[in-house]
């Protein structure tokens, strides 16, 4: 019975091995980096959408304000806010690039 529970782990241990081996990997990823930059590559294309549509937004608030003061101030703030999200999205790509391209230097 000992025996068996200990072919059972070595089997448990083996397989996975094995089985790794034989598949081959389907991304095309070699690394977690690549998967990690290709997620952050898409949050950046959706961030930068959803910016544009409130942009857009934020214009639709001034055709519609008609030079009502107090929507005009609304207004302003929703393009003030849309361009700080727009300057922070573009702006992470940039700083990305630039401590990647350091570590990168810095480990060569």
């Amino acid at each position: 019975m000992k025996s068996k529970n200990i072919l059972y782990i070595l089997a448990a241990l083996i397989l996975p091995t094995v089985t790794y081996a034989a598949v081959p990997n389907p991304t095309g990823f070699r690394d977690l980096g690549q998967v990690v930059g290709a997620v952050i590559d898409i949050v950046q294309v959706l961030l930068i959408m959803a910016t544009t549509l409130y942009l857009i937004y934020a214009g639709l608030m001034f055709v519609t304000a008609r030079g009502e003061p107090s929507k005009i101030t609304k207004a302003r703030d929703a393009l003030l806010w849309g361009m700080v999200g727009a300057a922070l999205v573009l702006g992470a790509r940039v700083l990305v690039t630039a401590i990647q391209g350091g570590v990168d230097n810095i480990l060569k």
